[in-house]
């Protein structure tokens, strides 16, 4: 006789039916774990408040996680497509059109501050070549000596932009003082972003270097503003609606 291979046969057997044996507890197991989970997950979703009825957690949740909303103010801004009509090669190639479609940008960016922008003037002004020409060099003090002053109070905004060909390499700038500020035709970033950004320095912001997505990031397309310059810009805005005629 040969004990060996009827003792393997035997172990082996034994092992099998242990085997099948513990099938049934992994099912339990299984089952326990399933159900552990989906009674957590809708745990997460409802909550029973103190009376013991259910509450809807999720946009109690929600609303945690939203930007701070800010009551509007509402500053009204003319833009101007700047043309000459002795030498076409000085003049925007943009149309009025154009300028709604950017004010209509400017209100989805500036609408992290609570700021809105409404139409005052939109138009397009003839300006003597030699003036758009020192502009296209990055002068633009002509412009604003002799020009600027023709304009009536009503045909300025309390924020007022001018689109021109070029304006010396710029995407755009602004003055120190009148709240205007003027823009390229062919910027490197959006145009929305150009024009917010220099609005941004109209209402007390200065440049930030360290990020890209930044509104105020000069030459990025980011338009990202922190709480303290919503502040300050918010602030400006107040300014700027208190001096006004």
């Amino acid at each position: 006789m040969h004990p060996e291979p009827f003792c393997d046969s035997l172990r082996s057997r034994s092992l099998t039916v242990e085997s099948e044996s513990m099938e049934p507890k992994r099912l339990h197991h299984m089952i326990f774990y399933l159900s552990a989970t989906l009674l957590a997950l809708v745990g997460a979703y409802f909550l029973l408040d103190p009376e013991g009825s259910v509450v809807d957690a999720l946009p109690q949740t929600m609303s945690t996680i939203q930007p701070q909303q800010y009551a509007n103010i509402t500053l009204r801004l003319s833009l101007y497509v700047l043309v000459s009509d002795t030498d076409p090669v000085l003049s925007s190639q943009r149309t009025e059109d154009d300028l709604r479609e950017i004010l209509a940008g400017m209100n989805e960016v500036w609408s992290l501050a609570g700021i809105q922008f409404e139409p005052g003037m939109i138009g397009t002004i003839d300006v003597p070549a030699d003036m758009l020409r020192a502009g296209s060099r990055g002068n633009a003090q002509p412009f604003m000596d002799q020009v600027l002053p023709s304009f009536a109070i009503s045909d300025l905004g309390m924020i007022t932009g001018f689109y021109a060909r070029s304006i010396g390499g710029a995407n755009g700038f602004t003055p120190v003082d009148p709240p205007i500020f003027f823009v390229t035709d062919m910027p490197t970033v959006y145009d929305r972003r150009v024009s917010s950004h220099e609005v941004g320095h109209i209402l007390g912001l200065s440049h930030v270097t360290a990020d890209p997505d930044h509104l105020m990031s000069p030459g990025t397309n980011g338009m990202q503003l922190d709480p303290a310059e919503i502040e300050t810009a918010r602030a400006a805005a107040m300014r700027l609606i208190n001096q006004s005629p």
